[in-house]
């Protein structure tokens, strides 16, 4: 077996709130990031650095260009992954890195997610630490859930994300902490993505984004779905529909890698957020932050 150290870039959902970060953004890196900005401005009519961001898109897209640009950043150094894996809303990041489409097309494909539906405020993500994918399944089929609930995304062996209605989130919620769970947090979210919920409507998303130039992958992306590459544009295309209503396992996408051959991970985002829900699947392998390389080393804001 070679001695080769494999390294896969993870790119992390676009939940986060980043805006405290780039504030303390060396000043070379800062002015990158304005470049960017200018075009989401200017092409897409959204302002990521706006003190207060009236839109999910624009938090969306602050986050994606944050983590394109750091991508970006160490490319040019010479870092090339030998795979990428995007988390949630992450695998549109991944794909634009990958070189699926250019980063203005990004910045188009999460402003049509964000509008293709209207906001259903009375839907809700949540997380649930303590309990494996099966005993949350036949605790859903026990209390004939299966149309209300829906697990979203299994993180590792015992941290799922789970969607539905608020009404019912919260009636489940209160269950499973009866039953033991070790945690349960809502997650802040329009949509209750990678369900059922996020069908109403994609054949409208998927003509909106159909005029995209796609292009074939410079890199492979494992997709967080079912674990095929992606590599040729129309898979790309395909991969974004998909990736708003199938469920996601994270950790199998992780296990695909886990072959007995040493591994990096590389974490794009700015809150390690990959890091530690990967540490939990892929144990003692190396693992990389790459957010310190941009970030300023003290709290001088700007």
């Amino acid at each position: 077996m070679s001695d080769k150290k494999h390294c896969i870039f993870m790119f992390p959902g676009i939940g986060d709130n980043y805006r405290k970060y780039i504030q303390k953004w060396k000043e070379e890196d800062y002015q990158y990031l304005l470049e960017y900005a200018q075009v989401a401005k200017r092409d897409y009519e959204v302002d990521i650095l706006a003190d207060s961001i009236g839109s999910y898109a624009g938090s969306w897209v602050l986050n994606y260009t944050c983590d394109y640009l750091v991508y970006q950043k160490h490319k040019k150094a010479g870092m090339i992954p030998d795979y990428m894996a995007g988390y949630s809303l992450g695998a549109i990041t991944a794909l634009a890195c990958a070189g699926g489409f250019e980063y203005g097309d990004g910045v188009q494909i999460l402003k049509e997610i964000a509008t293709y539906r209207k906001p259903a405020a009375e839907e809700q993500l949540m997380l649930v630490i303590g309990f494996t994918t099966e005993e949350l399944k036949n605790i859903i089929n026990k209390e004939h859930l299966t149309k209300k609930i829906f697990i979203a995304c299994i993180n590792n062996k015992c941290c799922l994300t789970v969607a539905g209605r608020k009404k019912e989130l919260e009636k489940f919620e209160r269950m499973i902490q009866q039953m033991g769970a070790l945690k349960t947090k809502r997650i802040e979210s329009p949509y209750a993505f990678h369900t059922d919920y996020m069908k109403e409507g994609i054949a409208i998303f998927a003509q909106n984004i159909s005029n995209i130039a796609y292009k074939e992958c410079s890199v492979s992306v494992i997709s967080s779905i079912d674990q095929r590459e992606i590599k040729s544009g129309r898979q790309v295309y395909e991969e974004l529909i998909r990736n708003l209503y199938r469920s996601l396992n994270w950790k199998d996408t992780i296990l695909k890698f886990e072959n007995g051959e040493k591994r990096t991970y590389v974490d794009t985002g700015l809150t390690k957020s990959m890091i530690k829900i990967t540490k939990l699947i892929a144990g003692e392998q190396e693992y990389m932050d790459l957010s310190y390389m941009v970030k300023k080393t003290y709290d001088e804001g700007r």
